[in-house]
């Protein structure tokens, strides 16, 4: 009779606990596994307790903490990760805004070991885990600029801009007409860099001055009598006064030593003495009356050329305005113009035109004259790098004030 097979038979003859025997090839891979990870420990600690910590490094640090090589303890504590305080004993911080809702570790956007790039220059993550969404004490931030920047491409239109502010300086400017005159000094037309010249940084510009900038054009010469002398910039109108009274009073007390060629003050027609002409008031009058004229004429027509100026209630010149040339239109950016200037040459007036749009035909001083968002885009994000961090700072520029002073 044959053999009959049924599932619990079959069922009978299975190992259950097959699993649970050592197998030759299974008890090699695990102590291999158990080697690998103890193994290096093993050699981390024996160096360690030795006191070499190199093995243990990620790698070289970059150049600006080169100082630090082999003293680890500078940034790190002690089986931990990089300390926020240490990076504050050289790095002064101050927080991001006022509003902020968090406040990261240094290190999670500076990563030493991995070179300058990862250093100095964090990820665009870093910023737009806030920016992308902002939020301001638990309310959605109503400004423009400040929401929905994730990458380069949806920057916004700069606030100048957007906003159409006018230039809120006070001096008169048409840059048309600069740019049109021919200079006899210089012996051609004016050009942009013969105003605008770069720092001792090449990243800005200077502010304008007027001894530098101004003065071989816009001499404060005086006609009449008091002509040949120049009155001198900057000065209040009390002390122009006393300025202008000066130069009349010497050219009384000496008037054959006009050595600048002016004529005599005509006080002795009738041949009097000089003694004579003091005592009866003639020279006196001659003096006020030649301050009056000479006063009327430079605040007439030499600081009305270029300036605003503040009146009394009959009208007489009190002050002049205040220039109010901003030195920086976009405090929270930064912007090097010796990086935009072509390589290895000068920055020339078609250089200066290629962003600053629109300055040959500009008459008026109110006019903003610098480039928009839109100009930026034609390189940067194509052939120039986009990043965050090319223009703008994490941290208050009071921190880097701070970081300057200490470096000197």
């Amino acid at each position: 009779m044959a053999r009959q097979r049924t599932t619990k038979s079959i069922a009978s003859r299975i190992e259950l606990d097959y699993y649970r025997r050592t197998h030759p090839l299974r008890a090699w891979r695990a102590r291999c596994a158990a080697a690998g990870f103890v193994v290096p420990l093993l050699v981390l600690a024996s160096f360690v307790a030795g006191g070499d910590e190199e093995p243990a490094s990620p790698g070289p640090l970059t150049a600006a903490h080169a100082l630090a090589t082999g003293r680890c303890e500078e940034c790190h504590a002690r089986w931990s990760g990089v300390e926020d305080a240490n990076c504050a004993a050289c790095h002064p911080r101050g927080r991001h805004h006022e509003s902020q809702v968090f406040d990261p570790a240094c290190a999670s956007c500076h990563s030493e070991h991995g070179g300058a790039q990862t250093l100095a220059r964090p990820a665009d993550v870093h910023c737009t885990q806030c920016h992308a969404d902002l939020t301001v004490r638990g309310r959605r931030q109503s400004l423009d600029f400040a929401r929905h920047v994730d990458s380069f491409a949806r920057h916004p239109e700069f606030a100048f801009r957007r906003e159409r502010r006018a230039d809120p300086g006070t001096v008169k400017l048409d840059h048309r007409k600069h740019l049109e005159l021919s200079m006899p000094t210089l012996g051609r037309t004016m050009a942009c860099a013969d105003c605008h010249r770069p720092d001792e940084t090449g990243r800005r510009m200077r502010p304008i001055e007027y001894e530098r900038d101004c003065r071989s054009c816009h001499e404060l010469s005086l006609e009449g009598e008091l002509a040949g002398r120049r009155a001198t910039h900057g000065s209040t109108m009390s002390r122009l006064r006393d300025e202008l009274r000066g130069f009349a009073t010497e050219r009384v007390l000496d008037p054959l030593a006009a050595r600048d060629g002016s004529a005599a003050p005509p006080l002795l027609p009738d041949g009097r003495t000089r003694e004579q002409a003091i005592a009866d008031g003639s020279v006196t009058r001659w003096i006020e009356r030649a301050v009056a004229d000479a006063f009327d004429f430079v605040t007439r027509v030499r600081c009305a050329e270029c300036h605003e100026l503040a009146r009394d209630a009959d009208g007489t010149p009190s002050g002049v305005a205040a220039p109010a040339i901003p030195a920086r239109w976009m405090a929270h950016a930064e912007f090097d113009h010796e990086a935009h200037a072509p390589a290895g040459a000068p920055v020339s007036d078609g250089a200066c035109a290629g962003c600053h749009a629109g300055v040959q035909a500009s008459t008026r001083s109110a006019d903003v004259l610098l480039p928009g968002i839109e100009s930026c885009s034609e390189c940067h994000g194509v052939t120039a790098r986009a990043d965050c961090v090319l223009c703008h700072g994490y941290h208050p520029p009071r921190a880097a004030a701070s970081r300057a002073t200490r470096a000197r």
